[in-house]
C-alpha cells in the first residue's frame, strides 16, 4: 500500500469534486433560453452539458469507491509485517486529518454561495461532508486486511 498514492488520490478526489460543483454553479448561472436563443445547436449543447453534470455526480461516487476498494485490495496483496502497523497508523491519522481539512473547506465553499449548485450534486455533498468517516472506514479495513492474513506473521499467519 503506497501511502503517497493514497494521499494524492484524496487530494485529487477533492479537486474533482470542486471542479464538478464549480461547473454546476456556472451552468446554473447561465440562462440557456436567453443566451442561446438564436442557435438550436447551442441549445442542444447546453442541454447535453446539463445531462453530463448530472452523470458526474454518480461518477464521483464510483471514483471514491474505486480508491477505497483499490486500497483494500492493495493492502491484501502486499506482504507486510505487523511491526509496520506502528508506522502506518500515524500515517493514516495524517490522511484522516487531511480529509477533515478538505471536508471543512468544502463546507466553507458551499456556505460561500455555491449552495444552489451543491443542492443539485447531492451525492458529492454527502461524500465530502462525511469524507473523514469514509477515509477512516477504508483505512481501518485496509489495516486489518494487511496484518491479519496468513503468511505475514500476523494474527493468523506464520513467519515465513
Amino acid at each position: 500500500m503506497n501511502i503517497l498514492n493514497y494521499m494524492i488520490s484524496i487530494v485529487l478526489l477533492f479537486v474533482i469534486a470542486i471542479a464538478i460543483i464549480t461547473g454546476q454553479y456556472f451552468y446554473d448561472s447561465i440562462d440557456g433560453a436567453s443566451v442561446f436563443s438564436g442557435s438550436q445547436e447551442a441549445q442542444d449543447a447546453y442541454a447535453v452539458t446539463g445531462n453530463t453534470l448530472g452523470v458526474l455526480n454518480t461518477v464521483f461516487i464510483v471514483l471514491v469507491l474505486a480508491v477505497g476498494i483499490g486500497s483494500i485490495i492493495a493492502a491484501y496483496y502486499v506482504s507486510s509485517n505487523p511491526a509496520f502497523f506502528l508506522v502506518l497508523f500515524p500515517i493514516n491519522a495524517v490522511i484522516v486529518i487531511l480529509a477533515s481539512v478538505f471536508s471543512n473547506a468544502f463546507d466553507a465553499l458551499i456556505a460561500g454561495g455555491y449552495a444552489g449548485a451543491a443542492n443539485q450534486q447531492t451525492l458529492i455533498v454527502l461524500v465530502l461532508r462525511n469524507f473523514p468517516v469514509i477515509t477512516v472506514v477504508f483505512a481501518f479495513i485496509a489495516l486489518i486486511l494487511a496484518y491479519s492474513k496468513t503468511g505475514t506473521g500476523g494474527m493468523g499467519g506464520r513467519l515465513g
